[in-house]
């Protein structure tokens, strides 16, 4: 019975691993690469150096248990940051309409201008403070994820940093366009 528990718990392990790794969104994938190698190196031994006859099994186990729930934890805060702070500023931002049209009346040139000009003047902070909201979000994003990495590992992800600040950059710019 013991021997088929431990089956269940490091089979269960795996499956918890990849649930959690599938979370990784492709935006931040780059950015979070020492934390997954970190969890891949924790998971390591046990399978190259654990038997079945070892002592540490249990320890084992609850070491990568806790680190998937702290992973876990990163990835769901990361998530959150980017599909409700950046993805919905951006598609706010991408299906307001720039220029209203009165369905009912012809205009002239002259009275569009002017109506494109004051919708335009109305939407103007309000684009502002997306546009920022964005920009801080995706700040925000890479602090979460880079919180606990040591100074070589933050200097080593700056690429992938900087990556993901031009493409949020750029994604904000084509929202507006």
């Amino acid at each position: 019975p013991k021997f088929k528990a431990y089956l269940d718990q490091l089979a269960y392990m795996l499956k918890e691993h990849d649930r959690v790794v599938s979370k990784i969104a492709p935006t931040y994938a780059d950015l979070v690469q020492p934390r997954v190698q970190d969890l891949f190196h924790l998971i390591a031994p046990g399978l190259t150096l654990l038997t079945w006859t070892s002592m540490n099994i249990d320890d084992y186990l609850a070491t990568v248990h806790s680190a998937l729930v702290k992973m876990e934890d990163l990835l769901d805060k990361a998530n959150d940051t980017l599909e409700f702070r950046i993805h919905a500023n951006l598609e706010w931002i991408r299906t307001t309409p720039l220029v209203e049209l009165p369905a009912d009346q012809v205009m002239t040139p002259e009275s569009f201008v002017e109506a494109a000009e004051l919708h335009a003047a109305k939407l103007a902070p309000m684009l502002d403070a997306k546009s920022q909201g964005i920009e801080t979000a995706v700040h925000e994003l890479i602090a979460i994820i880079t919180a606990a990495y040591s100074p070589e590992e933050l200097l080593s992800c700056k690429k992938a940093a900087d990556n993901i600040i031009n493409h949020y950059k750029r994604q904000n710019f084509e929202a507006v366009a």
